[in-house]
Parts: structure tokens; C-alpha cells; sequence
């Protein structure tokens, strides 16, 4: 098992340059998240529910390549917040996080069509290898 001491995070773990939105209703996780990603070398851009993630994405969206959400956020869950993406940025890509499964996601608008998902509580070293293999091998929805 490998310990996560920066350095390890830094030589270790898949990383990259690219620019991430990140998306959650729990301020906590939000700057954990972000601070794993940052070490990571990406470039993160935050928000607390969907109304303001495409506030951000308003100021930011040229440089914004992929939209990593929570599904289930007061105001506007993940779902919604991917069709807006989607038909206003089609070109960034969507990753999905939550820590309800099955139908309860259903419930929630969440389909296999609407992209790739990691199970909440996510460890890190798992989510550095989702997050390079959605840049690396998944294409942006048209």
C-alpha cells in the first residue's frame, strides 16, 4: 500500500495539467478534494452546488476541462448540472461522485448515459487513476 506523504502524491499517483471544476454540498470535501488535485498538478476551480458551478463555468469555461460532481446537491444536483454543461459547453467532460448507489440514484436523475461515476468515500489513489482515465481514454459528449 502506498503512503500518501506529498511526495508520493506528486511521483506516485497518475497526475496531470489539466483544469478541474469540483463540485459538492460538503465545504470540507470540497478543499480536501482540492488540495489532493492541486498536489496532483491540475488546475481546480470550486462550488458548493450546481447554480454556482456554472457561475464559475460562466467566468472560467475556456479553461475548464472536466466538471467532477456530486449527484445530489441542494439547489441543483449533478444531473441537471451535466445536460447544462453539456448544451453549453460540450467540449468538458463530466465525472460523476456519490455516495448513494443503485436506484437511489435513479431517483436522482442518474443513468449510465450520462458518464462515468467513482463511489463516494473514494480514496485518493483511485480517484487519481479515474480522473487521468477519463482525460485520457473518454472522449467529450457532442
Amino acid at each position: 500500500m502506498v503512503a500518501l506523504t506529498s511526495t508520493a502524491i506528486r511521483t506516485q499517483l497518475p497526475h496531470g495539467s489539466e483544469t478541474i471544476l469540483f463540485v459538492d454540498d460538503s465545504a470540507i470535501l470540497v478543499e480536501l478534494t482540492r488540495a489532493f488535485l492541486c498536489l496532483q498538478g491540475y488546475t481546480v476551480h470550486t462550488a458548493l452546488n450546481g447554480i454556482e458551478a456554472l457561475e464559475v463555468l460562466e467566468q472560467y469555461s475556456m479553461n475548464v476541462d472536466l466538471v467532477f460532481t456530486d449527484i445530489v446537491m441542494p439547489l441543483m444536483g449533478g444531473p441537471e448540472l451535466a445536460q447544462h454543461v453539456r448544451d453549453l459547453y460540450p467540449r468538458i467532460k463530466v465525472l460523476f461522485g456519490s455516495g448513494y448507489v443503485g436506484e437511489v440514484l435513479e431517483q436522482y436523475g442518474m443513468t449510465p448515459e450520462l458518464g462515468r461515476f467513482i463511489e463516494k468515500p473514494y480514496r485518493f489513489e483511485v480517484l487519481s487513476s479515474c480522473i487521468r482515465d477519463v482525460f485520457d481514454s473518454l472522449p467529450a459528449q457532442p
